[in-house]
């Protein structure tokens, strides 16, 4: 994630751009891999297997939680393809990253956080030891405590289209506001 978030965000020096580039793609190929293995295997299990596969990553603490192995089963129960989910499912990890990224640094740039964590925040990023890197992490982790990551997506589609679940189909015409909502989704 963080050379995709660094190619989509950090590439302005020409100078750098092919090393960005060939990053992110790499980064982002990996992870097309690591979630079609996920969509492969819920595709093409009976609900039996389903039920044991959602047992199983629950036991393991797997970052993919019942809700999530329950979003994904609803797409293919709508008639996604294996390939429309998985690239559903990337763009949405990186844009959850992206988005949460920018909220935890809006979060430590504006007041009360700023005077108080701020200057000890870049105090730890100039020394990536791993006693520093957990302390970051924690940080990281009472941001995310503070702020919602999982907030909604505004998309304005450019042409006509039709949306159907399991009850309802709606019209979404060109320049409409969208807005996905992952919290509620999930």
């Amino acid at each position: 994630m963080t050379a995709i978030f660094e190619f989509v965000h950090l590439d302005n020096t020409p100078a750098k751009s092919t090393t960005l580039r060939r990053n992110a793609i790499a980064a982002s190929d990996e992870l097309t891999r690591e979630v079609r293995t996920v969509c492969d295997d819920m595709k093409a299990s009976s609900p039996v297997q389903r039920f044991d596969f959602r047992r199983q990553q629950h036991e393991k603490r797997d970052p993919l939680p019942d809700h999530g192995a329950r979003v994904i089963q609803r797409l293919f129960d709508n008639g996604a393809k294996v390939k429309e989910v998985v690239s559903l499912l990337v763009i949405l990890a990186v844009d959850l990253v992206v988005l949460s990224t920018f909220a935890i640094i809006d979060l430590f740039l504006s007041e009360p956080y700023h005077s108080t964590h701020w200057p000890d925040i870049q105090k730890l990023a100039k020394d990536t030891t791993p006693a520093n890197s957990e302390v970051l992490r924690a940080y990281v982790l009472e941001a995310l405590r503070l702020i919602t990551p999982a907030t909604g997506f505004l998309r304005i589609p450019n042409t006509f289209l039709t949306t159907s679940d399991w009850r309802h189909t709606e019209g979404i015409s060109k320049g409409d506001d969208l807005i996905l909502d992952i919290a509620t989704a999930s």
